[in-house]
């Protein structure tokens, strides 16, 4: 049995483009090979998110850390200013933040009492609070149903939510459909009607995404699968440490 002295901390690395600062080396240098984070060494990350330009990193501490281009305020730090080191989100210093992720250009997290934060560019009602503005700092979602919240995920510029009773929420653009209804963008979340009862399950996982430059956008929800992360899905890529 190992002494907690024994445990070593987990380490991030990032590496490719880095021009708005997103791979949080203090530069703007793309990175052909893995580069360790130093800011994170003995904090414990334990969940990664990446957007377009921008990156997000929680905490076993629940601390929310955000670096890269800032122009739609998606860092959440009240500015419209990016970074190019982690800054952590001092708004939600107070939050038990259980889950973070990152669409195109705004970010959202998830508590551990069910309520969703979100900010950066709203112009598609991605955010959920019912208009198009954009914000630079968190901004609660109005509750939206009776039901405890377990996974939230976002996209280009539309967003999801699954409830414990396996009910799935989405709203912000439906170009192509990605909000499983044939209705106009919506800026408040939503019911999807179109899964057969008790399909969805709490430990069921939303992916978000879009497929490069090809700009058609998709929307899935995996059944009975516990996915310990995945890599290469565009705006969705996401990475839960702690199933590791």
């Amino acid at each position: 049995m190992m002494d907690d002295d024994d445990i070593q901390p987990l380490a991030l690395y990032t590496f490719g483009y880095g021009k708005n600062g997103q791979t949080g080396h203090g530069g703007r240098e793309s990175s052909f090979t893995p580069q360790k984070v130093e800011f994170f060494m003995g904090k414990w990350p334990v969940e990664i998110a990446c957007g377009d330009w921008h990156t997000a990193l929680l905490t076993a501490a629940s601390e929310v850390y955000m670096w890269g281009s800032g122009r739609n305020g998606q860092l959440g730090n009240n500015s419209w200013v990016g970074s190019l080191i982690p800054i952590r989100i001092e708004s939600l210093a107070a939050v038990n933040v259980t889950q973070v992720v990152c669409g195109a250009i705004h970010t959202m997290v998830l508590t551990g009492d069910g309520n969703i934060y979100s900010w950066g560019c709203g112009k598609e009602g991605q955010l959920g609070h019912g208009d198009k503005v954009s914000l630079r700092v968190p901004q609660c979602i109005e509750p939206f149903c009776d039901d405890q919240l377990t996974s939230i995920s976002a996209g280009q510029a539309y967003s999801a939510a699954l409830t414990e009773a396996g009910q799935v929420y989405t709203w912000g653009s439906n170009t192509e459909g990605q909000l499983g209804r044939r209705e106009a963008p919506l800026e408040v979340p939503r019911v999807v009607r179109g899964f057969l009862e008790g399909n969805v399950a709490p430990g069921d996982e939303l992916w978000w995404g879009a497929h490069g430059s090809s700009q058609r956008w998709w929307s899935s929800v995996h059944l009975g699968l516990q996915c310990a992360g995945t890599i290469g899905a565009q705006h969705t890529s996401r990475f839960d440490l702690r199933a590791s």
